[in-house]
């Protein structure tokens, strides 16, 4: 059952993170990324406590999330696109696990502005590490290792000649 929690908040945060309105909310200042995916939380928690909630009643809950803690009114209907979407998703979730997998490969990626910057960076560190070994010549080929402080920003140094 965590898995599916798991899962259906991975789920939300790719849908959120392409999701306009509430990107230019964050970006005008009327909320932080944290309150986006404190936003993701929510809408994963709703869902799992009530599992047959229908999209219209997950739209409203979005417009009136979305107004409370954004101060934004959403004018596009967008919040029942999102609401679509999610609920649709969610339906597999519990329901079809393979048409899961071929539905979310469909999905835009998650924008890294609703992810943290700690995971971000460290994302960013395994994909280097991982195409560390060889260049396309099967020749060994150092690269350089990114150095990350505390607060997950890249430490950069100056090359010595």
């Amino acid at each position: 059952m965590a898995d599916n929690n798991e899962r259906c908040l991975n789920i939300i945060e790719r849908i959120f993170s392409n999701w306009t309105a509430l990107r230019m909310a964050v970006e005008h200042g009327m909320g932080s990324t944290e309150q986006a995916r404190n936003f993701c939380e929510y809408v994963a928690e709703i869902l799992r406590i009530n599992e047959k909630l229908d999209q219209l009643d997950l739209a409203a809950e979005l417009e009136d999330y979305m107004d409370a803690e954004f101060h934004t009114q959403l004018e596009d209907d967008s919040e029942k696109q999102v609401a679509e979407e999610i609920h649709r998703l969610h339906y597999l979730l519990l329901n079809d696990v393979e048409k899961l997998d071929s539905e979310i490969l469909k999905l835009p990626e998650v924008k890294p502005w609703i992810v943290k910057k700690t995971e971000t960076v460290r994302k960013v560190l395994d994909e280097a590490e991982g195409n560390d070994d060889e260049d396309d010549e099967g020749t060994n080929v150092p690269r350089n290792k990114m150095e990350v402080d505390d607060d997950g920003f890249a430490l950069v140094t100056r090359k010595r000649r």
